[in-house]
Parts: structure tokens; sequence; C-alpha cells
């Protein structure tokens, strides 16, 4: 699968690209705070600049690594898509540049994947700010799978992270 398009994501207003590929949208996440209650098992280990993410963590797997920068992928369940909205509004608050990503298959045509995107239905998010890079799938199953991948660590947040919670 390729990322054929990209659409950024930005809470304040913004002009720009009308094209589907390329727009800016303003979403409604919904503002808010992350509920403390619905966070069971984020790493304790994780940088401060990172935020709990809400949900079950089933697994850090560790090990990931590209040039200098480090990397964990963590396993979530229990994720609803208002938890994942109030996530993106926290990153963005905190500085994240937060984009919103489809994946085309081999069986999807270019036009749909972009009208997919246009209308904001994403296979991903990617949240950046600074090194730090995640990539966060959005919840297509009844149980709120997710997996949350974060780049752009040092080799002892990355052994942190995926160590014991």
């Amino acid at each position: 699968m390729a990322a054929v398009a990209a659409v950024a994501l930005s809470l304040a207003g913004c002009g720009g690209d009308s094209s589907p590929a390329n727009h800016l949208l303003e979403p409604d996440f919904g503002g808010g705070t992350i509920d403390a209650s619905a966070i069971d098992g984020w790493p304790s280990a994780s940088p401060a600049d990172i935020p709990a993410f809400p949900g079950h963590v089933d697994m850090v797997m560790g090990g990931r690594q590209s040039g200098d920068s480090y990397g964990v992928r963590v396993f979530l369940s229990g994720v609803t898509v208002p938890n994942l909205e109030t996530y993106l509004a926290t990153l963005v608050a905190d500085g994240y540049s937060v984009v919103g990503v489809v994946y085309q298959s081999d069986f999807e045509a270019e036009a749909d994947a972009n009208a997919r995107a246009q209308r904001g239905d994403f296979d991903a998010m990617e949240a950046t700010k600074g090194v730090r890079e995640l990539t966060i799938t959005v919840p297509q199953t009844a149980d709120g799978q997710i997996t949350v991948d974060i780049d752009g660590l040092t080799q002892d947040e990355a052994a942190a992270m995926a160590g014991p919670r």
C-alpha cells in the first residue's frame, strides 16, 4: 500500500489549496482534556512531551531504529473515536502538527483515495513536533485496536518505554 493522500489538519482557520489530495480542514475534535481514567498501562517512562494515550496498552514493542533515532510501537485496545479526537486536539494544543493519511490499496483508484481524504476518512494520523513523530492508526474494529508508532526517541527513551510498566 502507498500513502497517496495527506491532508493537514488544523484547529485554527487557515486557507490553502482546495484540491482533494492537499487541502486544509477545520475539524471539530471537541477539545477537552484526556480522561485519566481511560488510560490503562501507558508507559510511565514516556517522555513528558508525548501525552499518555487513552485506551488499554496491550503491548509495547521496542527495537525500532532509523539512523540515530529510535522508536517503539504501542499496541492498544479500547480506543474510541472520541478518545482519538481528544488526543489529537491535545497534540495540536501542545504544538504538534497533525496530518491525516489515506493508504491507497492496489484495489482502490487514486481518485477514490483522494475522495476519502477529502471527507476525512483517514487510515492513520501523523503528528510531528521537532524530532518526535507519532503515527496513529484510526480505530477500525469494534474493540478499538490501534497502534501508535513513536519515533524520534533516544535509545534510552525507547528502552525505558519498552521496559516493564
